[in-house]
């Protein structure tokens, strides 16, 4: 079952990747593109979907290392961030309004800056890839949020879009450290594995 999950999550993290990059694309040349409302709803539902599996397998990954701290702000995490994605889609047909947005992802923000911190300190720390994964994390979403104060003066809006894009693109990527994670996982598995077997 352990070697399953830690492959689930490296093909789910790479999928996600896949759709994020996809998804900004889009969204940050949308000149570029003829995108119908079902299909941003559709694409929409499933960056929602891969997001939501993606956190739960972390959260089992969390328990089963006994990383609470993590695991817990992670479980609101998983609640969040994809809400986000699906509002995208109902703030298009203007059954959201902008501000109602932008307050959600203030808050979704707050909560992934925590949740990067508790990566960190906690005992998941010890582990290089997810003591990055918590730093990075907090990095990006302190710029998303200084990115969009700043956007509140018009003299500065082309700099907040331009912050913006590299941001999102930034936050996209973190799933690599993830599938690192699990693949040096995966790794130390095959080794303890081997070393049994040389023990009997």
């Amino acid at each position: 079952m352990t070697k399953k999950l830690y492959i689930a999550g490296i093909v789910v993290s790479s999928l996600l990747i896949l759709e994020g990059l996809t998804f900004l694309t889009v969204n940050f040349y949308p000149e570029r593109f003829t995108v119908t409302l079902r299909f941003l709803f559709l694409f929409c539902c499933l960056l929602t979907i891969t997001s939501l599996v993606n956190f739960i397998l972390l959260l089992i990954y969390y328990a089963r290392r006994k990383f609470w701290f993590p695991f817990s702000v992670g479980a609101f995490l998983s609640i969040l961030n994809p809400v986000q994605f699906l509002l995208v889609y109902f703030v298009v047909v203007q059954q959201v309004s902008m501000d109602s947005y932008i307050l959600f992802s203030y808050i979704t923000s707050a909560v992934a800056i925590v949740y990067g911190i508790s990566l960190m300190v906690s005992k998941s720390g010890k582990i290089i890839w997810l003591k990055l994964l918590g730093l990075v994390t907090m990095l990006i979403q302190l710029g998303y949020v200084a990115a969009f104060i700043i956007g509140q003066s018009e003299f500065v809006s082309g700099f907040t879009i331009s912050v913006s894009k590299i941001v999102s693109y930034a936050g996209v990527l973190l799933p690599i450290l993830l599938i690192l994670n699990f693949g040096q996982e995966l790794l130390n598995l095959n080794k303890d594995s081997r070393e049994e077997l040389l023990d009997d």
